[in-house]
C-alpha cells in the first residue's frame, strides 16, 4: 500500500511510493525495506523529502529533507527504528516540509 494512501503528506510530486504497509510489524516486512522507498519532490524541485530503511550509524527509518541536492547538508534528518517512531517523525517532516514552501514562495 501506497504511504501516500496510508497516511498524510506534504504537498508536492510524488516520484516513487514503494512503502510498507504501516499497519504490518516490521518483522513481516523485511524483504521489503530498502533505502529510497518514498521520495516526494516540491513543485519547483528545488525540495526533496527522501524516506527509506538504512544502514547507517542507527538501523532505521530515515527521512532526509534535501534543497537544491545537497544530500551533504540536509534541511531536515530524522531517524527511528520503529513504525509508531516513524509516524511521529513523519509529522515533524511534513510541518517542515509545509513551512519550507511556504516560507519560499
Amino acid at each position: 500500500m501506497k504511504l501516500e494512501q496510508q497516511t498524510e503528506i506534504g504537498i508536492g510530486k510524488v516520484v516513487k511510493d514503494d512503502f510498507i504497509d504501516i499497519a504490518l510489524p516490521i518483522e513481516n516486512q523485511i524483504d521489503n525495506l530498502y533505502e529510497d522507498m518514498f521520495h516526494l519532490v516540491s513543485f519547483d524541485e528545488k525540495f526533496v523529502m527522501d524516506i527509506g530503511w538504512y544502514d547507517g550509524d542507527i538501523v532505521g527509518f530515515y527521512i532526509y529533507i534535501i534543497e537544491n541536492e545537497d544530500w551533504e547538508t540536509p534541511v531536515l534528518k530524522l531517524v527511528n527504528k520503529s513504525i509508531n517512531g516513524f509516524l511521529k517523525d513523519l509529522k515533524k517532516a511534513n510541518d517542515k516540509w509545509s513551512e519550507l514552501l511556504l516560507s519560499k514562495s
